[in-house]
């Protein structure tokens, strides 16, 4: 360190990697080593060390020395804006830590979408996960990594997918194998099949199967309003039809209920479609990112 301080920077960094290579686990040096890497402007090594030592400080549980090596790790400008940089983890960490993992999925997500500029749309786009900054989406993968064992977290369900053979243009039948084996499929005790879960039935627990969590939920929601106001529409269009061409009250309950169903599978097919499409961005901008 003496060495650092002195200027002597790729002195300095020779030390650390003896000392690195005696002890694999040595938070500090990877942490100086970063600092090193970065005054002579070599930063994706810095970054590299920055994250090792955030994550061998957490794994310590020592707190104040993680958030110290976090900000030097957001204070890099690997080609990102400034806007990317100033965000705090500090909640989700808290959240991790006490294994509330319901909360910490819904904090993943709103510090997703503050990165962004996505907190009025309240959905990540496909575009969005393309450009995401490579540094955070480090940060968010390893926290969960961290606090949950390597039982959830971005990599996990990276590396299920790839397991599956999913690449980023496989067909519905691999997606359907995903959610099969992330728990985002079940099969209902009233059900003959296997359906997508609701928000709701998702299990937030270490009990649940590996790459669970966090759910992320891409896409546009539709809301109860929207879907009430959506089938006022459909059954006055309904009406307008039958009464015009003069058909009896049984036309336009099977009217009805056709157009109904042949509604809901749109927007059903659609939205699987889109969140698939989305999932595999984020899988190929975590295999670009190096998670």
């Amino acid at each position: 360190m003496d060495k650092a301080r002195r200027g002597q920077y790729q002195e300095s960094i020779d030390d650390f990697n003896l000392a690195i290579r005696s002890n694999p686990n040595y938070s500090a040096a990877f942490k100086f080593r970063g600092i090193a890497y970065s005054k002579l402007r070599d930063k994706q090594k810095a970054f590299y060390d920055f994250k090792q030592a955030a994550g061998l400080y957490l794994r310590a549980n020592d707190v104040e020395s993680y958030h110290n090596t976090i900000q030097l790790l957001l204070n890099l400008k690997i080609s990102e804006s400034d806007r990317a940089r100033k965000f705090s983890y500090r909640r989700l960490q808290e959240l991790l830590l006490i294994g509330n993992w319901q909360e910490a999925d819904k904090e993943t997500l709103s510090i997703m979408l503050q990165i962004v500029g996505r907190e009025k749309q309240a959905f990540l786009s496909g575009q969005d996960i393309k450009n995401f900054p490579s540094t955070h989406l480090h940060i968010i993968d390893q926290l969960w990594m961290v606090y949950s064992n390597g039982h959830f977290g971005f990599r996990v369900k990276k590396q299920i997918w790839q397991s599956i053979g999913g690449t980023s243009k496989s067909d519905s039948n691999v997606w359907r194998a995903f959610g099969d084996r992330v728990g985002w499929r079940v099969k209902y005790d009233s059900s003959f099949v296997k359906t997508w879960i609701a928000y709701s039935d998702f299990n937030f627990t270490l009990d649940a199967p590996a790459g669970h969590l966090p759910t992320a939920l891409p896409g546009r929601r539709y809301s109860f309003l929207s879907v009430i106001a959506s089938m006022i529409l459909l059954f006055l269009f309904t009406l307008f039809v039958i009464t015009i061409l003069g058909f009896s009250s049984s036309y336009f309950i099977s009217g009805f209920v056709g157009l109904f169903l042949v509604t809901f599978n749109t927007i059903y097919n659609g939205s699987q479609q889109y969140t698939k499409e989305w999932w595999q961005q984020l899988f190929s901008r975590a295999q670009i990112c190096g998670i």
